[in-house]
């Protein structure tokens, strides 16, 4: 059968540099097309690649990357979607003084398996991940300043219910990553909130589907789980707010057990440790801790009112808040909802269809309709004390 075949030359050779830089990252597309993304590396020393034109007088004109002594032809037989990082690690002055001898090896990505031709000698490796790494390996070995990192391949997007720890990821660090993700307990309700992109062009998907095939998204692995995370942060601070608002109505009218006050500063503390664990805010934890709720006076209400409008800055735009009002009023800001701080437009918009029903439960829990009688109150912070355990029951910490 015929098999469309793309040829790409890479060349390494540019202006260097050492501290946090970028590097290079090639993702290519089922199409055979090669888009170079540049990415952070720390500590390293960058040998930064441009794509050349060179023509020639009896022969097609050549396209290649320039990098150092490194030059590099990819020849993509197989449809697939794959992120790949390339550096020389070495200095300009070095590359400079090094004799100008070229380094030419060409990377063939076959149906079956990988073939490296070096020194007209041929390599097969398979898609496995030891293939992979004898790949790297091998490439290193030829010189050990060439950075060259297969992250990710797959063929066609990736099922929406796939684990995150998969066989399509072969970098060893972030594999640890989406193994602590996944075994998260948050994660479980978190993997279908939806998030916004904007390649190929603008829509929203799933953390899941958008970890899963990031490179279909032109984002790389790494890229796909910071946005992740800030995104199960958001998720941890909509229930910080849905807590602080529904204690502020409830200490209003004057209905909160003293049981109720117990159970507090356990599902703050877990909301607090899950944002220390993922990199995120200590804020909850420092503010909570001003709150002695035995003992409510003008004060706690007062840190209360601050906590609701700092999270409200943080789940909305500058602009979206100009519209709003979140002072307090000693009537309800709202027809359908006992609200004294919030508006019902703020309500509607974070609340509804917030969060997805557990699979316990099988009636809305329509959080953005603030209850006016004391016991309407209380059941739904039951609702929330028990959302909010069982989702953040266990969190490993990030690196």
């Amino acid at each position: 059968m015929f098999s469309k075949m793309y040829s790409f030359v890479l060349i390494v050779m540019c202006g260097c540099f050492f501290g946090d830089v970028f590097g290079n990252t090639f993702f290519i597309d089922t199409n055979g097309n090669i888009n170079k993304y540049r990415t952070i590396v720390k500590n390293n020393f960058l040998t930064d690649a441009d794509w050349i034109l060179e023509s020639h007088c009896f022969s097609s004109p050549e396209i290649y990357l320039k990098c150092g002594p490194l030059k590099l032809d990819f020849v993509i037989k197989k449809k697939m979607n794959a992120e790949i990082f390339l550096n020389y690690r070495k200095s300009q002055i070095y590359i400079t003084n090094k004799p100008k001898i070229i380094i030419q090896f060409i990377i063939t990505f076959e149906e079956e398996s990988i073939i490296l031709n070096y020194m007209n000698g041929n390599s097969y490796y398979s898609y496995s991940a030891q293939g992979i790494n004898n790949l790297q390996s091998f490439i290193q070995q030829i010189d050990e300043n060439i950075h060259f990192k297969v992250v990710k391949i797959y063929e066609f997007n990736l099922p929406i219910n796939r684990p995150l720890d998969n066989d399509t990821v072969y970098d060893t660090e972030i594999i640890s990553q989406l193994r602590k993700i996944e075994s998260s307990s948050i994660w479980k309700y978190a993997k279908e909130d939806l998030i916004e992109l904007y390649y190929p062009n603008k829509s929203h998907t799933t953390l899941e589907n958008m970890i899963n095939n990031s490179t279909t998204y032109q984002l790389t692995v790494n890229e796909a789980l910071k946005k992740a995370i800030t995104a199960m942060n958001r998720r941890i601070f909509k229930y910080a707010l849905l807590l602080v608002t529904y204690i502020y109505e409830a200490l209003y009218i004057n209905c909160l057990p003293l049981e109720f006050r117990n159970q507090l500063n356990d599902v703050f503390n877990k909301l607090s440790e899950a944002l220390e664990k993922l990199k995120s805010s200590t804020y909850l934890r420092y503010r909570f801790c001003q709150v002695n709720l035995a003992l409510i006076n003008f004060y706690e209400m007062n840190i209360i009112r601050s906590m609701i409008k700092t999270i409200v800055n943080f789940l909305f735009a500058p602009e979206e808040l100009a519209i709003y009002n979140l002072e307090e009023t000693n009537s309800s800001k709202s027809s359908n909802s006992n609200t004294h701080i919030l508006p019902e437009e703020i309500l509607n918009k974070v609340f509804t269809g917030f969060s997805k029903l557990h699979e316990t439960d099988d009636v809305p829990y329509n959080f953005q309709a603030i209850p006016y009688e004391p016991d309407g109150i209380k059941e739904k912070l039951q609702i929330i004390f028990w959302l909010i355990a069982t989702e953040y029951e266990n969190i490993f910490e990030l690196d």
